[in-house]
């Protein structure tokens, strides 16, 4: 952490740019000394959210285009249309498609192919979009032996204040609802 702090203060020194990503916030981040969290909350913050359809659609596009495939359209608009959560899993799906095309050359790629190709990945992506926060409060609740009353009164012991944050934050991490939903939930 020591040269890492030399060598960031050494960068800032002569204006240059320094990109860093995380899964976390830089207040988050356990085990890192504080004057190198301070510089990095320095900067630009940015929480970068799941792409759009579009996006999704050109990134497809774009890494089909890199792995020199000519992947139909309509597949490429299944996959950007199901699968949602992150790039990776879209890169996965793309990856499972073009291996495929490549083990199978003499077999044109159908939807129908493709669809059983990622059944398991549209799946996965099914649950977390029908994810409701009800759902995520009630097992919230088990986990912490409360009962779902006690999560959303108004009571600030210990006890339900950490079950009532983790609802939160797994409602905006798993729902597509906005925090004035989840609050008012």
């Amino acid at each position: 952490q020591q040269e890492f702090f030399n060598t960031f203060n050494e960068l800032m020194l002569y204006h240059k740019q320094v990109v860093m990503t995380s899964d976390v916030a830089p207040k988050n981040l356990n085990g890192i000394e504080e004057r190198l969290i301070g510089r990095f909350q320095q900067g630009m913050v940015v929480e970068i959210e799941s792409p759009s359809y579009e996006t999704r659609l050109a990134i497809l596009k774009s890494k089909a285009q890199s792995a020199q495939k000519i992947i139909p359209e309509d597949i490429l608009k299944y996959i950007a249309e199901n699968i949602r959560s992150h790039v990776r899993a879209i890169e996965g799906a793309l990856s499972r498609v073009v291996t495929f095309m490549d083990m199978n050359a003499n077999m044109p790629l159908t939807i129908e192919i493709a669809q059983h190709l990622l059944k398991d990945s549209i799946e996965e992506e099914q649950i977390i979009k029908d994810l409701s926060i009800n759902d995520i409060m009630q097992t919230v609740a088990k986990f912490y032996g409360v009962s779902l009353a006690d999560i959303v009164s108004s009571q600030r012991t210990q006890t339900l204040v950490t079950p009532r944050q983790l609802a939160m934050f797994l409602s905006c991490k798993l729902t597509t609802k906005s925090l004035p939903e989840i609050g008012k939930a």
